[in-house]
């Protein structure tokens, strides 16, 4: 089961993409070929600095340096704290990705966006949510509240 929030459903998760990471770190798109109607299910995954590091097994020092960075920087792309977006843009070249998909570069919403995210979720939460099937994201008729399970 996939739990989506009252009024989202299938057309917002109909359009997120995965993305896997093959062992040689390129990225490849997973598909189904078994769906019978086109649907766009690829999702792109966030790693953090700290996971490219891991990855490569190289101490923060040494991670640093090959980033063209100080540590001092390092440490403060980690915090989130204001780096120049130059810099950034060179670290996401180094590592072979997109800026945004390094998670200490994908930018914050606004409070405005969390504000309406908070109140669909709280929605959801009164009303109780959908429950959608995980192959073809349509509704099921089924809602789940707090008290378990319950069909429409």
């Amino acid at each position: 089961m996939i739990l989506t929030g009252n009024g989202w459903s299938a057309t917002i998760l109909g359009q997120i993409q995965r993305t896997a990471m093959t062992s040689n770190d390129q990225q490849r798109t997973i598909t189904n070929s078994n769906e019978t109607k086109p649907r766009h299910t690829e999702m792109t995954v966030l790693r953090s600095l700290e996971d490219y590091r891991n990855l490569q097994c190289l101490g923060v020092e040494e991670f640093a340096t090959q980033l063209g960075v100080s540590t001092g920087t390092y440490y403060r792309m980690l915090e989130r704290k204001d780096v120049h977006p130059s810099t950034k843009r060179r670290v996401a070249a180094v590592l072979h990705t997109p800026p945004f998909l390094i998670a200490e570069f994908f930018p914050q919403p606004s409070q405005t966006l969390r504000d309406a995210v908070d109140a669909i979720i709280e929605r959801a939460d009164q009303q109780g949510w959908r429950v959608v099937d995980p192959e073809t994201l349509e509704p099921t008729g089924e809602r789940l509240t707090r008290s378990g399970v319950q069909d429409r």
